[in-house]
């Protein structure tokens, strides 16, 4: 295996990744390599015991993405009468 050092990481870009690792219960080392290996089409099928959910994106929306998708959304919670009758 070889090894990469990366320098003047973006700090947005180390506390996502940080995020990312927490959320999928990996290191940070692990969490990169996944992330690249997605990017890059590399990745490898999954093995029996890894997650095959969408646990990884939990907790990934800024307040302000919530925001934004449930104002979008909004329109959704309603009742129409109407259709009810």
């Amino acid at each position: 295996m070889h090894q990469l050092m990366l320098r003047k990481i973006p700090e947005r870009v180390e506390k996502g990744l940080r995020q990312r690792a927490k959320a999928s219960g990996l290191s940070v080392n692990k969490a990169v390599i996944q992330l690249l290996s997605d990017s890059l089409g590399v990745s490898r099928p999954a093995v029996f015991g890894r997650k095959r959910d969408l646990s990884a994106l939990s907790g990934t929306w800024s307040k302000k993405d919530v925001a934004v998708f449930k104002k979008a959304t909004a329109q959704l919670e309603k009742i129409d009468p109407e259709l009810w009758r």
